[in-house]
C-alpha cells in the first residue's frame, strides 16, 4: 500500500486516519498541537 503523510488529527481528522490505516496504508503524523491520538499509534504495523 502506499504511505501518506497526514497533518492535523482532530475530531475530523482522526477518523479519517484510521479509515486510511485500516485500509493498509502506512501514515507518517504531524501534529501541531501535542502527540498523535494514542489510538492512531497503537494500530500502526
Amino acid at each position: 500500500m502506499a504511505n501518506i503523510g497526514f497533518i492535523g488529527t482532530g475530531i475530523m481528522g482522526q477518523p479519517m486516519a484510521a479509515n486510511l490505516q485500516k485500509a493498509g496504508h502506512q501514515l507518517f503524523l504531524s501534529e501541531h498541537h501535542g502527540k498523535a491520538p494514542q489510538a492512531l499509534i497503537d494500530a500502526a504495523p
